[in-house]
């Protein structure tokens, strides 16, 4: 079992009395329930209260807590919409958007490589009017 030092340990306690859940404490941290119960029993008063003073934890869990939210939702949306969603009409998406955000990241956010990308612009591209096209005029010649 691996040893928690003395600061680790006063940071977590500090977090539970600001009302971290302890099972978030417990996976973030690696450390067994048990253990973390028996800190908060042994704990001193003086943690609970400092740790009250401190908004700008609350404000950071706050914010940590919004954003795993926000990154659930981009999971639920990349797993039932764009992964079911035909490549050309990515490609579309890719093409409306794109000057509005970086190809980097439209391509990522649509799980499109960019060099897949950057070859079905190069295809769907008007052959280039330096490359001789056959006249007309000798075709019905023949």
């Amino acid at each position: 079992m691996r040893r928690i030092h003395h600061n680790n340990k006063h940071h977590i306690l500090k977090l539970y009395y600001q009302g971290t859940p302890p099972s978030f404490l417990i996976q973030e941290y690696g450390i067994p329930s048990s253990t973390l119960y028996s800190w908060i029993a042994k704990s001193p008063k003086s943690i609970a209260i400092a740790a009250h003073n401190d908004r700008k934890f609350r404000n950071w869990y706050s914010l940590e807590i919004a954003t795993r939210k926000k990154e659930q939702q981009l999971a639920f949306i990349h797993r039932t919409v764009i992964k079911n969603m035909p490549l050309s009409k990515r490609m579309e998406i890719i093409d409306r958007e794109y000057g509005k955000e970086s190809l980097h990241v439209l391509c990522e956010a649509l799980d499109i490589k960019r060099s897949t990308y950057l070859n079905y612009k190069r295809r769907r591209k008007i052959p280039s009017p330096d490359i001789q096209q056959p006249d007309e005029d000798m075709a019905t010649e023949n």
